[in-house]
């Protein structure tokens, strides 16, 4: 459900991008992608409660193609973090929509708030020392519910510098909910924020 939602939001896009072609209000660009994301994991059983709480910074690359209100983003993020004392090693990639309000505070900059979606898809991974193998890599998706605000900076009429970041709810994927359901009668919940933050060149057409 979630890949065909986010499938159609893209073609609406891409098909409304042809509506302002002839008013030259379309553009693309490339930079860096980075994300700070804390899981938070509370169990209770029995009036008895424990919670514990993971941090991980992940970073990467990003593209998108831009038509003024809109802005649709694909990313590739690497990363690499301690997990039960061994290195776990994995790559994603996500696809990003944002529909967002462009107002000019000068001639040289404009800002915009926005709202929008990234569905971050697992690639691959590698857990050092394990026989570990992810056979289903949908399980382990994650739909976010992004709003936030950018800066376009205009170093010439055509090149623009773009700054954005926010703050991201990520939905549980089917992976978590499976344990969260395979540890009845423990009452377990799970949350997950994440702040992303981009950095990009982009080139008016």
């Amino acid at each position: 459900m979630e890949k065909k939602l986010v499938l159609v939001l893209f073609m609406v896009a891409l098909i409304a991008g042809g509506a302002f072609a002839e008013d030259k209000l379309m553009s693309a660009g490339v930079g860096f992608y980075g994300a700070y994301e804390t899981q938070t994991a509370t169990a209770s059983y029995n009036g008895i409660s424990a919670t514990e709480t993971d941090n991980t910074l992940y970073y990467g690359a990003y593209g998108f193609f831009d038509i003024k209100y809109a802005e649709v983003s694909v990313n590739f993020i690497y990363n690499d973090v301690d997990f039960l004392g061994s290195k776990l090693t994995y790559n994603s990639l996500g696809f990003g929509l944002i529909g967002k309000y462009p107002f000019a505070v000068s001639d040289a900059i404009a800002i915009f708030p926005f709202v929008g979606i990234n569905y971050q898809m697992l690639l691959n991974a590698d857990w050092e020392g394990s026989t570990w193998d992810i056979r289903n890599k949908e399980d382990y998706a994650r739909l976010y519910i992004l709003l936030g605000v950018g800066v376009d900076f205009n170093l010439t009429d055509a090149i623009y510098l773009r700054v954005n970041a926010g703050y991201g709810i990520g939905l549980n994927n089917k992976r978590e909910n499976d344990l969260i359901s395979s540890a009845k009668p423990v009452e377990t919940t799970l949350f997950t924020g994440q702040v992303p933050f981009k950095l990009a060149v982009g080139f008016r057409f």
